[in-house]
């Protein structure tokens, strides 16, 4: 079965566009949306299932499948507007080349997701992940403008828009962002950006947990520039914490099991004791 898919998608998508992934299962890398369509359309039509990868550098890819299809083929800019704050980009652009080529037109992504670098721009708007850039922000949905989607039976369905002043109707771009996948996958987003912040200024408390927490909101509440708030604790005490508390599991289970066997060998000493007592008896 699996030789059989991977020649019907070798001769869908050519020899670059198709390999075996580490489970030894077929791996689509389509390297446009009508690619990806059509691949979605064939699997459709085989009753074949499909595991969605981006770039396969966050989440395990371990779901059953019959094949894999993988955007790290569609990893173009494909428009930047800066006067309009607007971009266009395929799914399976990294993250850090995206950051790159806003930043020579002085614009900026307000998004921080953990993950690596070359994560895919597509893996955060369907898994929606933000880090503390969402405080002051907004979560994924909020710069997403639309997006375009390779549904399961092959369509290729446009929502939202190209511009933030959008037309009115359905908002299917939100289906998209945290879907997982789940109502098709993502092809191309269309991004509303920001102009390129003169400095970028990271300031770090120490203290209590309280008192961070209770100094935090406070600011949180001030008419300020502030972008994010991300508690963490300090290390180091958390690695003398982490270091007792092992310590002191390690010393109690030390002491129970010298205690258990203490009272084994008092109880077999008494056997012994009886037996010869019997036997001289």
């Amino acid at each position: 079965m699996s030789d059989v898919i991977f020649g019907r998608l070798r001769a869908l998508l050519g020899t670059t566009g198709v390999e075996r992934d580490s489970q030894g299962l077929p791996r689509a890398a389509p390297d446009s949306p009508d690619a990806l369509s059509l691949v979605c359309r064939l699997a459709h039509e085989e009753g074949w299932k499909i595991r969605v990868e981006g770039r396969a550098t966050w989440l395990p890819s371990d779901a059953p499948a019959d094949l894999v299809v993988s955007t790290r083929g569609m990893e173009e800019v494909v428009s930047v507007s800066p006067a309009d704050l607007v971009a266009t980009v395929q799914a399976g652009a990294p993250l850090e080349v995206l950051r790159r080529r806003l930043a020579d037109n002085g614009m900026w992504l307000a998004l921080d997701p953990p993950g690596r670098p070359e994560r895919s721009i597509g893996s955060v708007v369907a898994t929606a992940t933000a880090g503390p850039l969402r405080h002051g922000f907004g979560p994924v949905r909020d710069h997403v403008l639309g997006c375009s989607v390779a549904t399961g039976d092959g369509r290729l369905v446009n929502a939202g828009g190209r511009v933030v002043k959008n037309v009115a109707g359905y908002d299917l771009t939100k289906l998209q962002v945290g879907g997982f996948g789940g109502f098709g996958i993502i092809a191309e987003v269309h991004l509303r950006l920001r102009a390129l912040p003169r400095a970028d200024v990271t300031l770090l408390a120490r203290g209590a947990r309280d008192a961070l927490t209770s100094a935090s909101t406070a600011i949180t509440d001030l008419s300020t520039n502030l972008q994010g708030v991300q508690a963490r604790a300090d290390s180091t005490v958390d690695a003398i914490r982490t270091i007792l508390l092992i310590a002191a599991v390690a010393l109690t289970v030390l002491f129970i099991w010298v205690l258990a066997l203490n009272i084994a060998l008092w109880l077999l000493g008494r056997a012994w004791e009886r037996d010869n007592r019997a036997a001289n008896a």
